[in-house]
């Protein structure tokens, strides 16, 4: 999903800083030198811990109006606590020519950071590590900063790190918090959950993400769907405008196959953002399942209009094209959806044309996309190891099956995840009857069924069980 959050632990500033600038005007960015409050009033509505860049809304006396989106809330923090922020950046960057500190690198790489600049960031990250290899907060803005390249397993050591060099609570949770949502990412859910329990033990700060984060990770757990729901409402209690929480809640309640209230969710995800093409898109799929091809068509043409670069959407729309017989334009939209995928993702895409050619009659095609597969798929990967081993496990087209590769493969989704996933069993248990080893297919198939808690599955790997019996295929 988009709009992922991750969390800066605080900085403590302890050097000694010139006066602070009292000229900053509305518009203008500040740095925050110390950790502060937020204040609405009297009240105390959050913290702002340093490090933090914010643009200042108004100034009144010796008070910056900032809207800190961390806590999703407008208020005040005093003056005293921030510096211009190119008053900060070249205190740093004395600091590092005069006498080098960990402290100087990481203050210049956040600002570095908030400026877009990631190599320069990265660089003065990896400086303090050197200068300080014992300096926590060095290690978990660096992690945060491998994640904002989508590096999540680079990520993750930095986060380890920062836990066993820290026993601050509040840096331990954000570091709990970021490490959980790179799991996350790599689909490690059982992982990420006990990070995010962490997260939400350790500090109040910040829970509506970590409720909503755990959300996610429960929604794709099997047999979280509950608890999930539960994390989804709370972080929404907590903060009704928190549009992930929406748009994962609305995923809860498709998983749940409710799809009036899967669209109700993700309608309100987006008029809190209208320009998040994940949330047009799975609309778009709320839509198709609801039968009205035409609204799905106009979901998903308008999430590639916003972004062309972005894939899912390309797929999704060739599936409804295909259905509604525009084969031409279904094959184009697959042809787009296989060069924009990256990756594993990639494997997925080529899987799903090679699905399509065979329906198509083009064998030869299929053929092609299958091997090209084959020849890129993560053997540690579950997700694309089940869908190719699908595919040559059950392919209609009897030419393109090949049941011993499906049960290499399937055997291996299946060790990647503990033999704990029924679907993937289940797959498995396909793969062993396109090879003709029946026995083995009805007691892998068996226990698929053990591990289901869902009552319409149950019924289908019960089926198959009679089937396999029977020496027929699926």
């Amino acid at each position: 999903m988009k709009a992922i959050k991750l969390l800066l632990c605080p900085l403590l500033i302890v050097a000694s800083w010139n006066e602070p600038s009292f000229g900053q005007v509305a518009g203008e960015k500040i740095y925050v030198v110390n950790n502060t409050e937020l204040k609405s009033g009297p009240l105390t509505i959050g913290r702002v811990t340093a490090g933090n860049i914010l643009t200042i809304e108004d100034v009144r006396g010796g008070w910056y109006q900032v809207h800190h989106k961390a806590v999703a809330a407008r208020g005040w923090i005093p003056r005293q606590d921030a510096l211009a922020v190119q008053a900060a950046f070249d205190q740093f960057t004395q600091t590092i020519q005069t006498r080098p500190t960990a402290f100087a690198y990481v203050g210049r790489a956040l600002i570095w950071k908030d400026r877009g600049e990631i190599a320069q960031a990265l660089s003065d990250l990896d400086a303090a590590v050197a200068v300080e290899p014992q300096n926590a907060f060095a290690f978990h803005t660096r992690g945060v900063l491998w994640m904002k390249q989508h590096q999540w397993s680079r990520s993750i050591p930095d986060f380890d790190e920062t836990l066993r060099l820290s026993f601050d609570p509040i840096v331990q949770s954000s570091a709990h918090h970021n490490r959980g949502i790179a799991w996350m990412r790599l689909k490690e859910f059982d992982k990420a959950i006990p990070d995010f329990d962490a997260c939400i033990r350790l500090s109040s700060l910040n829970q509506a993400d970590a409720f909503a984060n755990r959300g996610e990770a429960r929604n794709f757990r099997r047999g979280n769907l509950d608890l999930a729901l539960a994390d989804l409402t709370e972080a929404l209690r907590q903060n009704p405008k928190h549009e992930k929480a929406w748009s994962m809640r609305a995923t809860n309640y498709e998983l749940r196959g409710d799809w009036d209230q899967a669209l109700a969710d993700f309608s309100q995800a987006l008029l809190l953002d209208p320009k998040n093409v994940a949330a047009i898109d799975n609309r778009g799929c709320i839509w198709e399942k609801k039968g009205d091809l035409d609204q799905a068509l106009s979901d998903f043409s308008a999430a590639i209009q916003l972004d062309p670069k972005f894939a899912p959407p390309f797929g999704d729309r060739a599936r409804v094209l295909e259905y509604k017989g525009e084969i031409e334009r279904a094959e184009a939209d697959l042809n787009e959806f296989v060069r924009l995928s990256e990756n594993q993702d990639r494997v997925l895409a080529l899987v799903l044309r090679a699905s399509f050619y065979a329906r198509q009659e083009s064998v030869a095609r299929a053929s092609t996309d299958i091997n090209a597969a084959l020849a890129t798929v993560d053997h540690m990967k579950a997700e694309p190891l089940t869908k190719l081993a699908f595919f040559l496990a059950t392919c209609p087209k009897v030419e393109l099956r090949n049941g011993p590769v499906a049960v290499e493969l399937a055997g291996k989704a299946c060790e990647a995840t503990r033999f704990s996933n029924p679907e993937m069993l289940d797959v498995l248990a396909a793969a062993y009857a396109a090879s003709g080893d029946f026995d083995q297919a009805v007691q892998t198939e068996k226990r698929a069924l053990a591990l289901s808690d869902d009552t319409t599955q149950k019924l289908a790997f019960e089926e198959k069980i009679s089937r396999y019996a029977n020496n027929e295929l699926r």
